[in-house]
């Protein structure tokens, strides 16, 4: 709320055609330059980039030396879904930078060149189109968990359809059996066997 504090307090309306737009009327170019260097680009992209390198990489990390016990003949398997895990985090990240930093380099340059804000084809065709990817980057983060999570495909396949029942049926579907091993000892011989034992069974009260 901060932030948007002197864009109520300058900015003004002006007569365009048939409507009103809004326009910002600074005290002095020195001051429009500073409030965007300090508040927009240095708080709204610059330091949330760096929160989200910074939460991405703990995230990575912990799930890098995640151990997961019982299942070392499947090391492999846990090791591809490990990396997969990370590539998404830095997937998410480098899309949410490259989304918004057209835009701030068109922005700064303008600030620091004022011939740029003459040019036609720039204010208006090119800015409309990086503004745009800069807002549909809200959009994306959906796209890449559903690409990378077979559980998040299973979810919104079924909130798309409207068939709440059938990501809970999946989920009992892959909890029908479960494996375990048995040892028996007869006549001085010791053997092992692996059994599966249905979990999908009804409690009656």
């Amino acid at each position: 709320m901060m932030i948007m504090i002197p864009w109520a307090v300058f900015y003004t309306q002006i007569p365009f055609g048939n409507l009103h737009v809004c326009y910002p009327a600074w005290p002095d170019a020195e001051t429009e330059k500073a409030f965007f260097l300090g508040a927009i680009f240095l708080c709204c992209y610059t330091i949330p980039l760096l929160l989200i390198m910074l939460c991405y990489i703990l995230i990575g990390f912990r799930v890098w030396n995640r151990d997961s016990p019982g299942l070392c003949d499947r090391s492999k398997t846990i090791m591809k879904s490990k990396i997969k895990v990370v590539k998404m985090l830095v997937l998410v990240v480098l899309l949410f930078a490259l989304s918004w930093l057209p835009m701030y380099i068109i922005r700064l340059h303008s600030y620091f060149s004022p011939k740029t804000r003459d040019i036609k084809w720039l204010n208006e065709i090119v800015m409309p189109i990086v503004q745009w990817l800069g807002l549909a980057n809200s959009g994306t983060n959906p796209i890449i968990y559903c690409f990378y999570s077979n559980k998040f495909q299973r979810g919104f396949k079924a909130m798309v359809m409207c068939q709440k029942s059938m990501y809970y049926q999946s989920q009992d579907r892959r909890g029908m059996t479960t494996k375990y091993m048995t040892v028996e000892y007869a006549s001085g011989q010791v053997t092992m066997s692996l059994k599966r034992k249905s979990t999908n069974s009804k409690n009656s009260l």
